[in-house]
This record gives C-alpha cells, sequence and structure tokens, in this order.
C-alpha cells in the first residue's frame, strides 16, 4: 500500500499518522521519500523483504517502485488526456498527468483481460475522460497485437507502446517491457530533498 501526499500538507513528524491510511500491519515498515516536485510518498513493505534488503544495503536509499516510472512518464510532458498503463504479472498501473502534474496513479489486481479493460475504463471514468479521447501509453508484459492490447483498441481512442528511451539496451529487448526497471536510474540521484 501507498498513500502520496502534497508537500503543502506533509510535515515529517505526521509520517505516522498518515501512515494510518495504509492500514499497516505488526509484520511491515512504512518509508517515506520525495516522489517528485509536488508529492510525497508514504508506502509500507513487509518487513522479511525490508531485513534481507537491509542486510546489503542501507534502507535509506529504497526507492517506491513506481518512482521510476511515474518520473520518466513525467519527462515527456504528458498531455491530460493521456493514461499510462503498465502491466506487470496479475497487475495493472494506471497513471495520468493533469498540466503537467501528477493527477492519478492506481494499481489493480485483475485475473482477466475484461477485467483490465474495465480498470482502464473505470479510470478514464473517473478522469471525466471520454474514452474514445484517451491515448493509451502502453509498457510492461504487452505487446502490440497480442490479447490485452488488441481488446483495449476497442475501447480507447488510441493506444500505443511506451518506446521512451531511459537507457541503452540490446535492440531485441523492447524498451516498453522493461521501463519500469529501466527508469529506476532515473532516481538515483533524486533521493535527498
Amino acid at each position: 500500500g501507498f498513500t502520496f501526499v502534497p508537500y503543502g500538507l506533509f510535515k515529517p513528524e505526521l509520517v505516522s499518522d498518515f501512515a494510518r491510511f495504509l492500514d499497516v500491519k505488526s509484520d511491515e515498515k512504512v518509508f517515506s521519500q520525495p516522489l517528485d516536485n509536488h508529492n510525497q510518498v508514504i508506502y509500507k513493505v513487509k518487513e522479511s523483504i525490508a531485513d534481507i534488503i537491509a542486510e546489503k544495503f542501507d534502507l535509506k536509499n529504497t526507492v517506491f517502485p513506481a518512482k521510476g516510472w511515474i518520473n520518466a512518464a513525467a519527462k515527456n510532458k504528458p498531455a491530460n488526456n493521456e493514461i499510462f498503463l503498465n502491466i506487470e504479472n496479475d497487475k495493472v498501473s494506471l497513471l495520468n498527468f493533469k498540466d503537467g502534474k501528477l493527477r492519478f496513479y492506481n494499481t489493480f489486481e485483475y485475473k482477466t483481460t475484461d477485467e483490465l479493460v474495465y480498470f482502464a475504463l473505470f479510470v478514464a471514468d473517473e478522469l471525466k475522460i471520454q474514452s474514445q479521447n484517451v491515448k493509451l501509453i502502453l509498457s510492461g508484459n504487452i505487446t502490440q497485437g497480442d490479447e490485452s492490447s488488441t481488446r483495449l483498441n476497442k475501447f480507447f481512442g488510441k493506444t500505443e507502446l511506451n518506446n521512451q528511451e531511459i537507457i541503452d539496451l540490446p535492440e531485441e529487448i523492447p524498451f516498453h517491457a522493461v521501463l519500469t526497471l529501466t527508469a529506476l536510474s532515473l532516481c538515483g540521484s533524486s533521493e535527498a530533498r
């Protein structure tokens, strides 16, 4: 779980109050870090995972998993009608910006292609963007012409693979397939605020 807190409301001494929104269990740890120029992200991680990481790395350098992907999308000056969609296993993350600022981010678990389409349509509706006006920018475990992209094409004005180059890759590796992983490289120097 995670929550974003606008900097105007965020105070480090209130992290535990904000963490109440996450329903933190006794076997979880809470982390807080800048997400972008406007928001702080507060998120929880299983304590067992945090302990394994702490054996090799300093926990103050942990990075919210979607931070790189969110920042990579923001660098392209996204239009208000663009919804970024990233598929990883049985989860889909959806992201939208308004006037260059993060407007929406959430992750949903799904089992079928119809559920994937449902969540994308749900988000577009919540954002008050008619589906025929939405440009879906796809990344992760999806390819043009596969079942998921074909089904999404039927409901949205335009869909395209996100081929944003973050780092140099061998040509046989499609950029959209590893975008969330390569985008973490954008976070290396941005942890201190």
